[in-house]
């Protein structure tokens, strides 16, 4: 897992996995220790996460295949990522990260260690659309290849649609 956002959508799939795990791995003990009674303890909810679903993009008109795709979807504080990953050795992927209000916060699409587009809402560069239906997103937009922090960079569009299992 070399991509960061790898990390996060698959900390969002595994996380209800080991909490369910950790419970289950409570019990008594033979003590005869005397023990007070524990504080209060706060909960969080797990992150909500799905695996499989389907995949397209295409970039400058071109299609941005994906070999035999994954989608995973997670939600945690608000925000929302979409994230298709070949299941294969063949490194690629594309990720999207929408905010509270089902605006495009982030986009990272690459493939055997290129990157092939690059957006962050904060950046002022390029520009990003989503819209949700039920659990298809599609993002629709311009942006850089690369993190650029020059506004004259080239823009490349793009359209993705993925459906979440």
């Amino acid at each position: 897992m070399k991509n960061p956002t790898t990390k996060t959508v698959m900390t969002l799939i595994l996380a209800p996995a080991l909490a369910l795990s950790l419970g289950a791995c409570s019990g008594q003990s033979n003590t005869t220790e005397s023990s007070s009674p524990a504080e209060a303890a706060t909960t969080s909810s797990a992150p909500e996460a799905t695996t499989g679903g389907d995949f397209s993009a295409t970039i400058d008109g071109e299609p941005f295949t994906i070999d035999q795709p994954i989608v995973a979807c997670g939600t945690e504080d608000g925000m929302t990522t979409v994230h298709a990953a070949s299941t294969t050795t063949t490194a690629s992927s594309f990720t999207v990260t929408l905010d509270e209000n089902g605006q495009v916060a982030m986009i990272n699409a690459g493939r055997e260690g290129e990157s092939v587009l690059s957006f962050i809402d904060v950046g002022g560069i390029g520009h990003a659309e989503a819209t949700v239906d039920g659990s298809t997103y599609t993002v629709t937009g311009e942006a850089p290849a690369e993190v650029a922090t020059d506004p004259s960079v080239p823009l490349r569009s793009f359209e993705m649609t993925a459906t979440c299992g």
